[in-house]
């Protein structure tokens, strides 16, 4: 006999006893929920009599899916990878699968360029938002750019507002239906803070990130106001994003917690007040208005 470690799972159970291996196939057999999963694949139970260990890893995927919370901490022993049956010339043949949530979470990594929310989000549509009266005139905006509406949002108000998570939620909607959109939603402060520390030293790569956020379809820039504003940052990456997305027409919001008058303080400065000039004047040409975003914090 083998060395019981080189053993499959089925030969163990039968090592161990015979009548033990008998009811757990019985036991697995009589599940409600295997027996559906069956049927779903047109398997007859009497093609598992020999596959108690089939059946036992094709369980034990279904359990651990079915309380699946949060695709990051996977409870597979083969992460993203559960066992399916398969019947192909009247056999039974065991699979790995691929988890549809990882599936979804690789599309969406190819989509969401830069996602800088709270992972959970990516759950939620715009038309499941729920509108209040503060709401209106940001959701209607949001609506308006799902409908193909170029002009860009600048929204601002107290930090909690949901003025994040409701932009997140429309570029869930629009990246659903439309699996060739790139987009983004980048806190601004941290990008500057990660990028431009040594900028000169990181150029190539710090102008290839900034063309990248330049071209992408949908942009989101939040904590807007809350950078460090000096020339450098002005004319090497604001101002060449600005420029890019307003001669092609992309689609941007600026998520703020402070109005476009607190922004042209900041930016207006004694050694910005020039090019700080044509970041303001970038914004206001390309929005209807500014929204302020009250309500309650959530």
């Amino acid at each position: 006999m083998k060395n019981v470690k080189d053993l499959s799972l089925e030969e163990k159970v039968d090592v161990s006893n015979q009548n033990d291996a008998d009811a757990l196939k019985e036991q697995l057999l009589s599940d409600p929920k295997i027996q559906a999963e069956l049927k779903l694949r047109n398997i007859e139970p009497i093609l598992m009599e020999n596959k108690l260990s089939f059946l036992i890893d094709f369980s034990d995927s279904l359990e651990k899916c079915s309380k699946c919370k949060d695709p990051d901490n996977c409870l597979l022993i083969n992460p993203y990878s559960p066992t399916n049956l398969v019947l192909e010339n009247n056999r039974v043949v065991r699979q790995m699968g691929t988890c549809p949530f990882y599936e979804r979470k690789l599309q969406l990594s190819t989509q969401f360029v830069y996602s800088d929310f709270p992972k959970e989000w990516l759950d939620d549509r715009f038309a499941n938002v729920k509108k209040t009266k503060q709401r209106f005139q940001y959701l209607e905006a949001l609506l308006n750019m799902q409908t193909g509406s170029k002009d860009w949002i600048y929204v601002y108000g107290q930090p909690r507002r949901g003025k994040t998570y409701l932009a997140v939620t429309l570029l869930n909607e629009l990246v659903s239906k439309d699996n060739s959109l790139r987009v983004g939603v980048v806190n601004f402060p941290n990008f500057i803070n990660e990028n431009m520390g040594d900028y000169f030293k990181n150029k190539i790569e710090v102008d290839k990130k900034v063309e990248e956020l330049s071209k992408l379809d949908y942009l989101v820039l939040t904590h807007f106001g809350n950078e460090t504003v000096n020339s450098l940052v002005i004319e090497n990456v604001l101002l060449p994003i600005l420029t890019y997305r307003n001669q092609l027409k992309l689609p941007t919001i600026f998520i703020s917690e402070l109005s476009l008058s607190n922004i042209k303080i900041l930016y207006q400065g004694p050694k910005t007040v020039v090019r700080g000039t044509q970041v303001i004047n970038r914004i206001q040409e390309n929005i209807i208005g500014e929204i302020e975003l009250g309500g309650i914090a959530f």
